[in-house]
């Protein structure tokens, strides 16, 4: 049943053009990434549509059909890329290699489309403007380029996807514009990396990287790979040494290759057809029209470039294991390289939400593909090895300033959903941010003169958080300093206010911290509850701003009392095992593991 019959004017994205600016009420946005910090306050009526999957119990069900869906798309495109490169790798081969796009894509293509159905379901929606797009000029390089490129802040890649369900579903609609001109590859330039003379720091990084590169011509023939981590090399020799090897692997292998132009021709070669099995799903039917085309010419034009045998000539031959964080993201090359190489491959946690947050599609991924996953500390199933923290290998302590500030750190997300998870969303990030800001109001004058603002530092012209906490203290004052440990110096307390690796660093270096964190923002897993449920006892944590408010005032001339008490320090040390996790003998560990 429509919840308002009055008809409304639906806005898409953000982009500026389609905006209805002749029309003074009746305007439903279709989510809060139509409207920047500046467009909130508006002087014509507007509804933003609820988003769908702030319903965290949608997210799980949503999660189980999109599987379904997945393994259809897989094995089609399993099937048809063999065919098409006349290669013959096997399923695992495919999944590594597509990934995290083919998830990725799966999760925004559905999300889109249910938030145009759920539009046109809710509203009478007599109206939306529609600019058309040449579908080739929307095509993905490769998978960092989707995520961080176009799905998650590109307002014209997301009008194209909702302008092609609206179609596609024949609802209500006004074509406006045609541009063949936009092209999102004009949107993704990165300079490759080298290396210089111009300093003597350089001169000492251009030796080593060469001189590694020597000697490990002597020993690649069957060394284990390790990449893409947070080791040094020190660290890295360590571990060379008790694998009873050396090789020490520094090649730049990320995705700095800008790609081919996709070309029309050769994509309408592949003829996918994903309803086969399953003839009655709309959803599917929508993406036999539309994939070919969001496939990033990493895995047609460009496949050849990325898995030519020169790229590969510094590797180990016949790998005894490959380890990395998250170089099955940000190389492609690599992920050929672990799709051909039939040896274990163990993927270690590079962050928060792993084993806290409720559902974590990505989380997902990084486990299925794995031969064994190297967590922080938690455990789930056999698969899991409970390791240590790597970002802080060294254990390091950082101590606070008794008189110092109150160290407000938060974060920042892209504005439309690109990926699956039960963490902040753009909708659910303003709700947190007004209420980080209602926080700071109601803090008592003394300690608003010490409050200080860790912004993200991706913050998104979108977010403009700055400006938001300007705009309730013009005087109020930011941590700028590149290196958060600067601010950390000269604070007494952080807070942060989502879940993020901040919180995790701080309980590593057992610097006082607080987190906040409300359940319907960012819900806990289950096998959490039990290590958080301390922590809340201990006042670490608190799902209220008010509670967290109230026993930061209690402890501001003292809070390395509490810090230090019995009970804090109970519940720290229960944390850090699970979630933080230190050990000297870390390397042996590991070793252990994998034997």
């Amino acid at each position: 049943m429509k919840n308002n019959f009055r008809n409304k004017y639906l806005i898409t994205t953000g982009l500026k053009k389609t905006q209805f600016t002749n029309i003074k009420d009746n305007i439903l946005y279709l989510g809060h990434w139509c409207l920047n910090y500046t467009q909130e306050v508006q002087d014509r009526e507007y509804k933003i549509q609820n988003y769908h999957w702030e319903d965290f119990k949608k997210v799980i069900n949503d999660n189980m059909y999109l599987e379904k869906i997945y393994d259809i798309i897989l094995n089609e495109l399993v099937l048809k890329l063999n065919n098409f490169h006349k290669v013959n790798n096997n399923k695992r081969y495919w999944e590594v290699y597509l990934n995290p796009w083919l998830h990725q894509v799966i999760f925004v293509l559905y999300d889109r489309w249910y938030s145009i159905k759920k539009a046109y379901k809710d509203y009478n929606i007599i109206d939306t403007q529609i600019i058309n797009y040449k579908k080739l000029n929307l095509t993905p390089y490769n998978s960092q380029h989707f995520k961080q490129g176009i799905s998650g802040n590109s307002h014209e890649w997301n009008h194209f996807i909702f302008s092609e369900i609206i179609k596609f579903l024949n609802l209500p609609h006004t074509i406006i514009e045609n541009n063949l001109n936009f092209n999102v590859h004009k949107k993704f330039q990165r300079k490759t990396k080298h290396l210089v003379f111009n300093r003597f720091k350089n001169i000492k990084k251009f030796i080593k990287h060469y001189l590694l590169k020597f000697l490990n011509n002597f020993f690649k023939n069957n060394s284990a790979l390790i990449l893409v981590n947070y080791l040094s090399t020190y660290e890295e020799l360590l571990f060379q040494f008790k694998l009873k090897q050396f090789f020490v692997f520094r090649e730049d292998i990320h995705d700095y290759h800008i790609g081919i132009i996709p070309n029309d021709k050769i994509r309408k070669k592949i003829h996918l057809n994903f309803c086969s099995i399953t003839k009655d799903d709309d959803f599917l039917k929508f993406l036999n029209e539309i994939f070919v085309y969001l496939i990033p010419t990493s895995i047609i034009e460009d496949y050849n470039y990325y898995t030519k045998k020169i790229n590969f000539k510094n590797f180990p031959r016949n790998p005894k294991f490959i380890y990395t964080t998250t170089g099955q993201y940000t190389s492609t090359m690599l992920k050929h390289y672990i799709g051909i190489n039939n040896c274990p491959l163990y993927i270690s946690q590079h962050g928060a939400t792993y084993g806290t947050t409720l559902f974590s599609a990505a989380e997902k991924y990084e486990r299925k593909i794995s031969n064994k996953f190297f967590t922080w500390g938690w455990k789930s199933d056999n698969k899991d090895v409970p390791f240590v923290n790597i970002k802080n290998l060294n254990n390091k302590k950082i101590k606070n300033n008794i008189t110092g500030n109150l160290l407000f750190i938060t974060c920042v997300v892209s504005l439309y959903p690109n990926n699956l998870f039960t963490n902040l969303f753009s909708s659910t990030w303003k709700k947190n941010c007004n209420d980080s800001l209602e926080f700071y109001k109601s803090l008592p004058d003394n300690i608003k003169q010490q409050f200080l603002v860790r912004c993200s530092p991706n913050d998104l012209e979108w977010a403009n958080e700055e400006k938001r906490w300007l705009d309730i203290d013009k005087n109020l004052n930011f941590a700028i300093n590149n290196k958060i440990e600067y601010h950390y110096n000269h604070s007494r307390l952080a807070i942060v206010n989502h879940d993020g690796t901040p919180f995790l660093e701080c309980m590593s270096y057992d610097y006082p911290v607080i987190q906040i964190l409300k359940n319907e923002y960012e819900p806990l897993r289950s096998s959490a509850l039990e290590v958080y449920n301390d922590l809340k006892k201990a006042k670490i944590f608190f799902t209220d701003y008010k509670d967290a408010r109230n026993h930061i005032i209690s402890i501001w001339n003292n809070v390395d009392s509490w810090w230090n008490n019995k009970e804090t320090i109970k519940a720290k040390k229960k944390f850090i095992e699970n979630h933080s996790r230190n050990s000297k003998r870390y390397l042996d560990e590991f070793i252990d593991n994998i034997k």
